[in-house]
């Protein structure tokens, strides 16, 4: 019998690179010097936006904000010109449309509301694009990538859980940014990106079967943040999106209906917010006037009726300011586009282009994971934090704010070939959860 042939002296057999085990320390040895310089520079813009979502930090490093968006920005320049020079000019080209697109928004605001044009406003909603562009340039193992971003999402949620006391019981910070003041129903509290945090929440619920000792403490500090944030909202939806991520995991055969009973009530809760800039008599926050955010809801919603009469089709533009903004409605109440979820989207965009992000985030979840996918904790999170993003954005606008970092990571895992696509087809081969850039880096 022949023997098999060794393999060529000094060469260390490579390992296989999952998705869903194995030691991370290995993977990271088996990189090439630019795969490892690619997860370099993916861990320092995770950290610069970790940094910048910390909105308190200002508190006690007054120029934390602006650093974290200088590395943000720093990495994704970078990395556009690395996407040229390897020959990836797809996502610059994506980049350069959505910087036209964010442009565009802040000058059409500049000429409805003859306000001050500030294009420098828009680059606050650059983060979660540069993070999808460069792991979608990045060449590293979405295992690595995943792991990354959720080590960052550890940090940032234990850093809200130690410096919220601190936000919560002194009176003179209500002013700081992230500082939500007391209502007369909640207490004064730090604002929470809620997403990060949901992502190590889904995680430790995709990994209790295989770690419970790693998955118990993680899922514990993310409700334990989540309580502090005192979002009842953001914990009513984490809480049903939970259920059904519980129920997909033991009962696999309801992983084919259940996004689409979240896209039925999402497009239906969206539908009826938005006929009220149609038929003015219908107001959605109605049902919800017995509570305090609710009521403030209702009468900012009253204010946005009456400027979509008159820009029903492309909305207003992208506010420059908040005292802009506030100018320009006239309200005697605060008002904050943000707070009106879809409707919101409306206000800015317009009702033909809201329904076509509403489609498009309805096309994300609908990704319902397979099998072999459901066995892979980092991207089953991942799924679940977008389906939880997504939901979240008929109530609060700024759902898309950390949570369109993970709809645009969805985006990433089918455009680096690494996930099946139930919506429009599927591959015959198996999962494949490191793209073929990153098995060879």
């Amino acid at each position: 019998m022949a023997r098999a042939p060794f393999p060529p002296r000094g060469t260390p057999p490579r390992r296989p690179v999952a998705a869903g085990g194995g030691n991370i320390l290995w993977d990271i040895s088996g990189l090439s010097l630019a795969g490892k310089l690619d997860l370099l520079a993916v861990a320092v813009l995770v950290a610069g936006y970790c940094l910048h979502m910390s909105l308190t930090m200002s508190m006690f490093v007054p120029a934390a904000t602006q650093i974290g968006l200088v590395i943000e920005y720093a990495v994704l320049i970078l990395y556009v010109g690395l996407a040229m020079l390897r020959g990836r000019w797809l996502g610059a080209a994506i980049i350069a449309l959505y910087f036209a697109f964010l442009l565009a928004q802040v000058y059409h605001f500049h000429l409805v509301a003859s306000a001050q044009f500030r294009p420098l406003v828009m680059l606050s909603f650059f983060g979660p694009v540069a993070l999808a562009f460069v792991f979608q340039v990045a060449r590293v193992p979405l295992r690595l990538l995943l792991g990354t971003l959720l080590l960052g999402c550890v940090l940032y949620t234990v850093y809200y859980i130690v410096s919220e006391p601190i936000v919560s019981s002194y009176r003179g910070f209500e002013a700081a940014a992230g500082v939500l003041a007391s209502d007369g129903e909640r207490e004064q509290r730090a604002y929470l990106a809620s997403q990060l945090t949901a992502f190590v929440l889904f995680f430790g619920i995709a990994s209790i079967r295989r770690r419970p000792l790693v998955a118990v403490p993680l899922i514990a500090i993310a409700v334990y943040a989540l309580y502090l944030s005192q979002s009842r909202f953001v914990q009513a939806v984490v809480l049903v999106v939970s259920a059904v991520a519980i129920a997909n995991m033991l009962l696999p055969v309801t992983r084919r209906w259940t996004g689409w009973a979240l896209v039925a009530v999402l497009a239906t809760l969206s539908l009826w917010s938005l006929y009220g800039y149609i038929d003015v008599t219908t107001n959605p926050y109605e049902a919800f006037l017995a509570d305090s955010s609710g009521r403030a809801r209702y009468m900012q919603y009253l204010s946005a009726q009456q400027i979509m009469t008159r820009h029903l089709w492309f909305g207003v533009g992208l506010p420059t300011s908040t005292d802009e903004l506030q100018y320009f409605v006239h309200s005697q109440h605060p008002f904050f586009y943000t707070d009106l979820g879809v409707s919101g989207l409306a206000f800015v965009f317009g009702i033909p282009l809201t329904i076509l992000i509403l489609s498009v985030l309805c096309i994300t979840m609908l990704a319902v994971p397979n099998r072999l996918l459901a066995e892979q904790p980092l991207v089953m999170a991942l799924f679940w934090t977008n389906q939880s993003g997504v939901f979240g954005t008929f109530f609060n606008f700024t759902a898309i704010g950390s949570g369109g970092l993970f709809l645009g990571l969805m985006l990433v895992l089918w455009m680096r070939g690494d996930a099946l696509n139930p919506v429009f087809g599927s591959r015959s081969e198996q999962l494949r959860l490191t793209s073929r850039r990153g098995a060879e880096a």
